[in-house]
């Protein structure tokens, strides 16, 4: 055993000096510490750094976002159809048609009214003609004719605004 250990300590300076191997070796895991600890540093930088962008980036969301909305609460006709919710699709989807449908829309309506006004002056007319003296009977003569002159000026008019829906 002494005589190896006399060889290992008798090492020629002039191949290798055993100090500067030490030395370079204690160098060197200092160097590797030295690293770990810049690497550690740098991934908590790194951390912190993603978390401070997230939330600027969270923030500039809800920014957009509420511009957007507040753009397309002011004009609602330049929302695209993605943006729109189911209701509002279905709402202007009923708008379009009866801008197409208008003059159908606008017949109907007329018919309509002239339907329950004629329904509601032939009551009237019915109820005039039962009453029981003659002397009623021949009061109520020029309402019945002017009823009738009414309904007839009605069903004209109504006829006049189906032609001219029908001619524009």
């Amino acid at each position: 055993m002494k005589s190896l250990k006399s060889k290992v300590l008798s090492i020629d300076e002039s191949i290798c000096n055993v100090d500067d191997v030490i030395s370079s070796i204690k160098s060197s895991t200092q160097t590797q510490e030295d690293k770990v600890e810049s690497l550690e540093s740098l991934k908590e930088n790194i951390n912190e750094y993603i978390s401070y962008v997230v939330t600027i980036d969270q923030n500039a969301a809800d920014a957009i976002n509420k511009s957007k909305n507040d753009f397309y609460d002011k004009y609602e006709y330049l929302k695209p159809d993605i943006e729109k919710s189911w209701l509002e699709e279905k709402v202007d989807n009923a708008c379009e048609w009866c801008k197409e449908h208008w003059k159908e829309i606008l017949i109907t309506v007329t018919i309509v009214i002239g339907a329950v006004l004629a329904i509601a002056m032939v009551t009237s007319v019915s109820k005039l003609a039962n009453f029981g003296t003659s002397n009623q009977l021949l009061i109520n003569i020029p309402r019945t004719f002017e009823f009738i002159s009414g309904l007839s000026g009605l069903f004209s008019l109504n006829g006049s605004i189906i032609n001219w829906l029908k001619e524009k």
